[in-house]
């Protein structure tokens, strides 16, 4: 009797226990390089023609991001599920102006992205544990796209800064935001990732490794790695 009470449970964990639909919150940690560099900083010439080269404006460089989003999926169909995740990423770095007179070292300013992604993934393997939980590794690719922030640069300052004097001006916290939105930078790409998935009752989590496929996101990379960490509800 108590064998086939435990048969009986085993037939219908795989039917109830993988959900249907799954929603919840994620964070990640993206893997990626950007190489410090160096450009002249020039002001207009008052004889007129080329500008003049008054000093350098650097960049520190900065490794590696992180950053939050949500997920959905629905796996409804056999073999086959569909998700879409929104994200962030987020990486401060340093820059530094100067000239002969002035200038301003190792000032903070941050990489921001915002990011979407659809994918559609095969259910590569799964193994139930009666009762308590179930285990599903998912193999999947699909398209992304982004929006950034322009990096800092002396332009940047100068529309930002009150009368545009970046040594002496103020901050506009309004022009800056102004700024940022009107030279957003967006981008499109393709990504491949494999999945984890650990579920106990309604309880989903998730561990996800995924490759980014894209341009003119991560200044100087085609590309990047990242891992993604999620927790939510499974029905």
């Amino acid at each position: 009797m108590k064998k086939t009470i435990i048969s009986g449970l085993i037939c219908l964990l795989p039917v109830s226990a993988f959900a249907i639909l799954g929603l919840g919150i994620s964070g990640n940690a993206s893997q990626f390089i950007v190489d410090p560099s160096v450009s002249p900083l020039l002001v207009d010439n008052p004889l007129g023609g080329d500008p003049l080269e008054v000093g350098s404006f650097t960049h520190h460089g900065f490794e590696n991001g992180g950053g939050v989003g949500f997920y959905l999926y629905v796996d409804a169909i056999p073999f086959i599920g569909l998700e879409a995740e929104v994200s962030s990423i987020i990486s401060p770095y340093y820059f530094s102006f100067g000239n002969a007179i002035t200038s301003i070292d190792s000032a903070v300013f941050g990489f921001l992205a915002g990011s979407a992604y659809y994918t559609a993934y095969a259910k590569v393997f799964k193994l139930s544990i009666p009762i308590l939980a179930k285990v599903q590794l998912t193999a999947g690719a699909g398209i992304n796209q982004h929006s950034s922030i322009p990096m800092i640069n002396q332009e940047m300052l100068e529309a930002v800064v009150a009368g545009g004097d970046i040594e002496n001006g103020a901050l506009d916290e309004d022009v800056l935001i102004e700024y940022l939105t009107d030279n957003k930078i967006d981008a499109s790409g393709i990504h491949i990732q494999a999945g984890l998935q650990f579920k106990i009752l309604v309880l989903d989590c998730i561990a996800l490794a995924r490759y980014t496929i894209v341009e003119d996101l991560i200044p100087g990379q085609k590309g990047f790695p990242s891992l993604n960490l999620r927790i939510g509800l499974g029905f």
